[in-house]
């Protein structure tokens, strides 16, 4: 039997988060010159046979011959496996909408590169269509970048390996594929509009969410005396459009939670002390990152001169409204440990040195208990006391102490 679900690498909402509306006098969101746009496709799971009414309705009168319904999934069926390797974005404004009695596995011969399709090739990813996350936890596919401006009816998954597992069963049967191994998804609401142009220097998002409606009675399949086919009922919904705008921060203020972007203009900006969600990132690897869930933390580690990655939405005042925020601090000092470890004792002021020419405190912060300390593969977090010791490699990020050198550390991994 296949091993369960990979890692969720990507969490997201089904529907855009909200973020109280705040207001600084005197600020401008937009200037001339646009920006590109990104769709991030995500996979999430809704209720059994329930389309809420936030993400639109089956459209009536869409189908002229209402289908027969397929035989739900047979009860000794608890795994459906697909391996997506490729997603993609199909033109069009006038598609009938999602079929509430699941989507049709009919042949469709359109190559994968057709005329107006935009498309994005994915690392695989095994999904178990009937144990996929709830609610609003999704499993993140990929994000296709710099889609041109346009309509967009469909959305497309390739994939391959279909394969479902019967209770009891030693292995997986293979199952045949639907159209050719991919389902065409219809956007709940009628179509995706990507428009001509955005008057902001950033990156316009837009998070797509395909929803597989819940449970067997969703994923319809039906058991022949020579083959198994799949009918899954599933829609895609467009949430409110975000923006990405990434440079260096100045005049952050905390008491109003607010901060001035550099992002090519400068763009005023607030943070929300709750509801934001805060990552930080290593410098020499955009990829590798670490989300903080302590938001408290997070915020104390936010200051003058990082560089950030956000996600947010502008307020009728102009004001960019950050839920996603990453960070990647200025200061990143790779040494070994040479003084101040536990074996002998910490400084009085808590901090440690490197074996470095210049520039070698280490100052964790807020606190030497408080400080984020990891290995380097990011594995749950370590025994600071166990970990700092006399020859141990430690990379140190986070700001310039300008009276003396060296770093006020707020995240330290250790080894080589």
């Amino acid at each position: 039997m296949k091993p369960r679900l990979r890692q969720i690498v990507w969490i997201t909402t089904a529907l855009s988060m909200a973020l109280p509306v705040l207001f600084l006098a005197g600020c401008s969101g937009g200037s001339s010159g646009g920006g590109s746009s990104t769709v991030n496709v995500s996979m999430a799971s809704t209720e059994p046979n329930v389309v809420s009414n936030s993400v639109g309705t089956f459209p009536a009168g869409s189908m002229t011959v209402e289908p027969l319904a397929a035989t739900p999934a047979a009860d000794n069926i608890n795994h459906v496996w697909i391996t997506v390797h490729r997603v993609s974005l199909i033109p069009g404004g006038n598609a009938p909408g999602p079929d509430p009695n699941g989507e049709m596995a009919v042949q469709d011969t359109t190559p994968p590169d057709a005329s107006g399709h935009i498309s994005a090739d994915l690392d695989p990813v095994e999904v178990d269509l009937l144990n996929l996350p709830t609610g609003g936890l999704a499993l993140f596919l990929d994000a296709i970048t710099d889609v041109p401006p346009g309509t967009y009816g469909k959305i497309r998954l390739n994939y391959t390996n279909p394969t479902v597992h019967f209770i009891g069963a030693p292995e997986n049967t293979t199952i045949q594929g639907t159209a050719n191994y991919h389902i065409d998804i219809h956007f709940a609401g009628g179509k995706l509009v990507i428009p001509p142009e955005s008057t902001v220097k950033g990156v316009q998002l837009h998070d797509v969410v395909i929803q597989l409606v819940l449970g067997k009675e969703g994923l319809k399949i039906t058991v022949g005396p020579t083959n198994i086919l799949m009918r899954p009922q599933v829609f895609a919904t467009d949430s409110v459009v975000r923006y990405i705008l990434s440079g260096k921060v100045d005049n952050v203020n905390k008491s109003s939670s607010t901060f001035d972007l550099d992002a090519g203009q400068i763009f005023h900006a607030a943070y929300n002390n709750v509801s934001t969600h805060w990552s930080f990132r290593e410098s020499e690897d955009p990829f590798r990152s670490v989300p903080i869930d302590n938001n408290a933390f997070a915020i104390a580690a936010f200051d003058n001169e990082a560089k950030v990655s956000t996600i947010g939405t502008f307020s009728t005042g102009g004001l960019f409204l950050a839920d996603d925020v990453t960070i990647t601090f200025p200061v990143n000092k790779v040494g070994t440990v040479d003084s101040g470890d536990i074996s002998n004792g910490w400084m009085v002021n808590d901090t440690f040195s490197l074996a470095l020419p210049d520039n070698n405190l280490v100052n964790p912060k807020p606190s030497r208990v408080s400080a984020r300390y990891d290995n380097t593969s990011l594995s749950p977090l370590i025994n600071r006391d166990a970990a700092i010791v006399k020859g141990a490699v430690v990379t140190a990020r986070g700001y310039a102490i300008a009276a003396g050198g060296g770093t006020e550390a707020f995240w330290i991994s250790v080894g080589p």
